[in-house]
């Protein structure tokens, strides 16, 4: 998966906001920057916004 912030969209922002349970749009907006953020904080991640590569491993480790 490519790294993907605010203003990103297309499939890798749907797969995203899928596995972090968020309203499925395909555009990467303020709201979903916060969720973002909210799920590095929780998981010790750094609190910046974007996923990259660490983010997307930690979002398919915790997936259901």
């Amino acid at each position: 998966m490519k790294t993907i912030k605010k203003g990103s969209s297309g499939n890798d922002v749907k797969v995203a906001q899928a596995l972090l349970d968020y309203s499925i749009t395909g555009t990467f907006d303020v709201k979903f920057v916060d969720v973002v953020k909210a799920f590095q904080k929780k998981h010790g991640l750094d609190e910046d916004g974007i996923i990259g590569a660490k983010t997307w491993a930690k979002l398919a480790a915790t997936a259901p």
